[in-house]
Formats: C-alpha cells, sequence, structure tokens
C-alpha cells in the first residue's frame, strides 16, 4: 500500500506561557510564534481527528497514494499547498483543481469543480459544479482516478 497522509488532523490552540503564541490559521493548522513573530517549530497534537473516509489513488502517476480524511474541507491540487496533493500529474492546476467536503447538514461528502480548465469526474461523468459521493465512488482529477471510501 502507498504512502498515508492525514488530511484534517484538527490542530488546537492552546494558552501559552513565556515567549510564544498560538494563532490558528484554520480548523486544521495552528502555529507557535516567538516574542519577535518568527514561527517556532512545535509537534503537531497528537490526538487522532475522527476520521470521515480514503481515497485510494488507483490509476495516474501517484498510484498507490491514499489519503485519510478527517471531517472539513480538503482542496485537491497538484501544488504543495494542497490538502490532497496530486504531485505527479501535470494535468492537474497546482492550486483548487477540485474541493471535497463534509457536509454535515446532509451527512455525506461532496465533491466540487474548482473552475480549472480541466473537468472533474465521478463515475465516469463530469461534474459541472457538485457531486455527493457514496462509498465506491470513483473519482478522477487531471489522470489521476481514486476510489472514495466513506466510514460508517
Amino acid at each position: 500500500m502507498g504512502d498515508v497522509h492525514d488530511v484534517g488532523g484538527q490542530g488546537q490552540a492552546r494558552p501559552q506561557t513565556g515567549r510564544t503564541k498560538t494563532r490558528l490559521l484554520s480548523p486544521r493548522v495552528a502555529r507557535t510564534y516567538s516574542q519577535d513573530d518568527r514561527p517556532v517549530e512545535k509537534p503537531r497534537n497528537s490526538a487522532a481527528p475522527q476520521l470521515g473516509g480514503r481515497l485510494v489513488v488507483m490509476s495516474g502517476p501517484d498510484k498507490g497514494q491514499v489519503f485519510d480524511l478527517a471531517f472539513g474541507i480538503f482542496t485537491i491540487g497538484r501544488g504543495e499547498t494542497q490538502d490532497i496533493r496530486i504531485a505527479g500529474d501535470d494535468t492537474v492546476s497546482r492550486k483548487n483543481h477540485a474541493i471535497m467536503a463534509y457536509i454535515d447538514e446532509v451527512r455525506r461528502f461532496a465533491f466540487f469543480d474548482g473552475g480549472k480548465a480541466n473537468p472533474i469526474w465521478v463515475n465516469d461523468k463530469v461534474v459541472p459544479e457538485l457531486a455527493f459521493l457514496e462509498s465506491g465512488d470513483m473519482i478522477r482529477v487531471g489522470e489521476t482516478e481514486m476510489r472514495f471510501t466513506e466510514f460508517s
């Protein structure tokens, strides 16, 4: 099996004493800074996030990679800043080619088009804007095809 990536781990902002402070940048990212505003290395919270699903790359340049999904919003692209990074596929945009999100109101994952030139696909059908996913669905971004599994 390929590399496993923890996507959407919950960074926790905690009261700091002494010379550091923490800024909560998003529900998933917290950074600690010294008094002179330089980032300070800090180990990630060891508490495992609750997982809602998984993407397994079935075909394409990154075949075998596995992305565990916590509940939240995830950007999909080729760039280093993307939550789900498909680095080996040049047909995928660097930033926000697609977005995957857990929609709490309907208790389902949704797959959104990021508005890029290349379309996104679910089960061999183009997704014009949004598709709700079911366990076993095959999603395609660029030349990369991934199987979605939802955990109940």
